[in-house]
């Protein structure tokens, strides 16, 4: 019997395949066949591969980084069943027949409709990792109809593999190549090999940007695809399969991008915090894609590090943080240091998605504001634009602009200190006409995070059974006992700032002390008059804070109307924002100006 299925990539040509009757490159009798392709140094061969301690793989390979949904089910107990059983050649009777039956029901009913969920695509991928050792331990026929079913779901035209690109990769990609890899004496996967070889290409040149960052709708399932992907990545590179050397490139910059985004428990950043964080195995075949420059391999030295020497640290010739207009996403770090201060986030889609911590993530979810002008709510009517970015010795700066309903406008501000280890979260709103602006902005706790208010002052601290951070409201009066229209509030869900403004403008700066046991020290802010030809400036017209934690202290200036010359403190200004420390000997140094 003879079967005809398409390959779709993009615009990948339909391939011809020919399964139902074993074609074999040298003909030989089923039972040599057999024997020859379940012998133990086939799986070792693949093992070793992808990181297997001498002969023997600890974990399978498919464990790797896989999201909370799996992780929680019964399918990685069956691949990790299978993968033991193969890896020591025992018990291979039953577990043919338990991957036989299991492929028998990725198909809904007789002749149903295929599954399409990640759980039965990483299975079907178990099954064909299994399928040479199972060979001499089954009937003929059934293996031939387990190999047909894994052919068939390959080549499924289903819709549902191409909108999930984690399933898509899995069944239209890795599956395939696995089948090639492993058993490479049929005839036709040759072309099998080849052609997931050039999806496996097409997908990581339209995920990704030159520099190996993803889009913004693949965040969440970075790290189990990048786990496919160095699957077939390995496979491809040892089988010798199609290579493009511009998607080479995006992968070498990719590696980096991972380890930006990853946190101090492994998992990555703007992914569930139930998945599956990166092993050291995962991690180290990772590294290992990046190819061998001198950069790369004191880059991979420091990764393999729990707690890296700081002169390690500083020796890595890559940048610590990375924004992509395209991806309208990035992150920004101090250090290449898990434990070092980082922020991720994700603006695409009128919304601002981001998280942020050191040891542990503080903040992570969703957060754009509610806006009511006289108690009109302006909506998003355009996408978040980059207006101004910046890295420096001394912090990383990222502006960001979305248009309101009503011709109002957000500009949204993040700085994070490399130094000093502080973020200042800050939106500023503006309007056409005056009118009373409510602002709102909730943003959602990390799991385990809880605050922690002062009795007689307005600042809160982010806790984990210890103080992780102080957060300052720099708008708000320090006191309590000050009169205010806006608070800092929380609950079991949401660290929450609500601030009031009369007029066409409103400045709302939040400042997180990302060093903990700077955080239990004395501390102060105040705002400060802002004057311009000797005339007091309107707070409408601009905002400016002294800022202390500890020894340490800082200014910060924003105009929120057309630029003048203006002092605050001593300082004489002219642009939009200003950012400076206070030295030993109390003069201001200018961290960060923007004209």
């Amino acid at each position: 019997m003879v079967r005809l299925f398409a390959w779709w990539m993009g615009s990948l040509a339909p391939t011809m395949i020919l399964t139902g009757t074993l074609v074999l490159k040298k003909m030989e009798p089923w039972s040599k066949f057999a024997k020859r392709i379940s012998r133990l140094g086939r799986w070792q061969k693949y093992s070793k591969l992808l990181g297997g301690e001498s002969d023997r793989q600890l974990k399978s390979p498919l464990t790797w980084a896989v999201t909370h949904a799996v992780l929680n089910g019964d399918t990685l107990p069956t691949i990790e069943r299978w993968h033991d059983a193969v890896t020591g050649q025992r018990k291979v009777k039953s577990m043919a027949r338990e991957v036989i039956r299991t492929a028998e029901s990725f198909t809904e009913g007789a002749a149903g409709p295929l599954r399409a969920d990640a759980e039965t695509a990483l299975l079907a991928i178990a099954a064909a990792q299994a399928l040479p050792a199972i060979a001499s331990a089954c009937d003929e026929g059934q293996w031939h109809e387990t190999l047909d079913s894994l052919i068939d779901m390959s080549v499924s035209p289903r819709s549902d593999w191409e909108l999930s690109p984690w399933g898509y990769q899995l069944v239209s990609v890795e599956l395939p190549m696995t089948l090639a890899f492993l058993i490479p004496e049929i005839d036709s996967m040759d072309s099998t090999g080849h052609d997931a070889a050039i999806r496996l290409n097409n997908s990581l040149s339209v995920m990704l940007d030159l520099d190996g960052w993803p889009a913004a709708d693949y965040l969440r399932l970075l790290a189990p695809l990048a786990a496919s992907w160095t699957r077939c990545l390995k496979m491809a590179r040892k089988a010798g399969y199609a290579s493009d050397p511009a998607v080479d490139e995006q992968v070498q910059w990719l590696v980096p991008q991972i380890f930006r985004l990853m946190r101090n428990d492994g998992s990555l950043m703007l992914s569930n915090f139930q998945d599956s964080p990166v092993d050291e195995v995962f991690s180290d075949q990772l590294l290992s894609l990046m190819k061998g420059k001198r950069r790369h391999k004191k880059f991979a030295e420091v990764c393999r590090k729990r707690k890296p020497k700081r002169t390690d640290v500083e020796a890595i010739d890559l940048q610590e943080s990375s924004l992509s207009e395209w991806a309208a996403s990035g992150v920004l770090q101090g250090q290449w240091r898990r434990r070092s201060p980082k922020l991720a986030i994700d603006y695409s889609s009128q919304q601002c998605r981001l998280e942020f911590g050191r040891d542990v993530p503080l903040i992570g979810g969703q957060a754009m504001p509610e806006i009511r002008l006289d108690d009109q709510l302006l909506e998003p009517v355009s996408d978040f634009e980059t207006v101004c970015d910046e890295q420096n010795d001394h912090l990383d700066f990222l502006e960001l602009e979305i248009e309101l309903s009503g011709s109002a406008m957000l500009q949204r501000q993040i700085i994070l200190s490399r130094r000093d280890e502080f973020l200042i979260l800050a939106d500023a709103i503006s309007t056409p006409r005056s009118g009373r602006i409510d602002y709102r902005c909730h943003w959602p706790l990390a799991p385990g995070v809880s605050v922690m208010r002062e009795s007689e002052t307005r600042e809160v601290y982010l806790t984990t059974g210890k103080i992780q951070s102080l957060v300052l409201p720099l708008a708000l009066p320090e006191w309590k006992a000050v009169r205010f229209e806006g608070q800092l509030d929380f609950d079991q869900q949401n660290l929450s700032l609500t601030q009031r403004a009369s007029g066409r403008t409103l400045y709302a700066p939040l400042v997180f002390d990302l060093n903990p046991k700077r955080s239990k020290r004395p501390r102060t802010w105040r705002s400060l008059t802002v004057a311009e030809r000797l005339e007091i400036v309107p707070n409408e017209a601009a905002a400016a804070f002294r800022i202390q934690l500890d020894a340490q202290q800082w200014i910060l200036y924003r105009s929120l109307t057309e630029n003048g010359n203006r002092t605050f403190m001593g300082e004489n200004f002219v642009g939009e924002f200003f950012l400076g420390s206070f030295d030993a000997k109390g003069r201001v140094e200018p961290l960060l100006q923007i004209e």
